[in-house]
């Protein structure tokens, strides 16, 4: 017969660090592996891999807490979870091959949906450069700058006298280009434009 849960959760002590969460059963004193009140420990779960070790002469009853514990993160692998001492978050499971694969996709298509938005940038005659480095290179002077905030300039490569447009997104420079009349969203392949700037920056 089980012992009632009012029972079984004053026997545990759990603390939640940066790596996991560990047990202690407060009921039996043990000189090793012992935390800094000298309780027993009787197993932890990871987050990197949300699979719980137990310690051989951990309890029945509180192996069964650990096991359904490490089910319940199990099923949240990817969510983040807060750290209650700091405050700062944890993606649970982030060292499962599984999740790493899922990451791995998305991290596919982003780069090829980034690929097809640029290959459009640059049919159109344009290019991004961070704002930092618009606002000091001496190739950019004279050239207007529409948009007041963000790290993404869009600047006419063609040298064609169209200005530069500044957003805090890619899209949005394109968004400001469009509606000036200086941008189009399904330009004709067949005309030959400038390779896009080396220094060019990363998505």
């Amino acid at each position: 017969m089980s012992k009632p849960a009012s029972l079984l959760e004053s026997r545990l002590l759990i603390r939640i660090g940066t790596v996991g969460i560990e047990y202690y059963d407060r009921s039996r004193p043990r000189t090793e592996f012992k935390d800094a009140e000298g309780y027993a420990r009787c197993g932890a779960i990871p987050f990197a891999m949300l699979t719980p070790w137990i310690e051989e002469d951990c309890p029945d009853e509180i192996r069964g807490v650990i096991q359904e514990k490490a089910s319940e993160l199990e099923k949240k692998m990817g969510q983040e979870f807060r750290l209650p001492s700091s405050g700062e978050m944890v993606t649970l499971g982030y060292m499962r091959p599984e999740y790493l694969s899922a990451q791995a996709q998305v991290r596919d298509k982003k780069e090829k949906l980034w690929q097809a938005f640029h290959s459009v940038v640059v049919e159109n005659g344009f290019d991004f450069v961070h704002y930092a480095d618009f606002a000091r290179k001496s190739k950019f002077e004279g050239t207007p700058l529409v948009g007041q905030e963000g790290d993404w300039v869009m600047y006419d490569v063609t040298d064609a006298g169209r200005p530069a447009y500044r957003a805090p997104t890619a899209e949005g420079c394109v968004q400001e280009a469009y509606g000036a009349g200086h941008y189009s969203m399904d330009p004709d392949p067949e005309v030959s434009t400038p390779s896009p700037e080396e220094d060019s920056p990363a998505p």
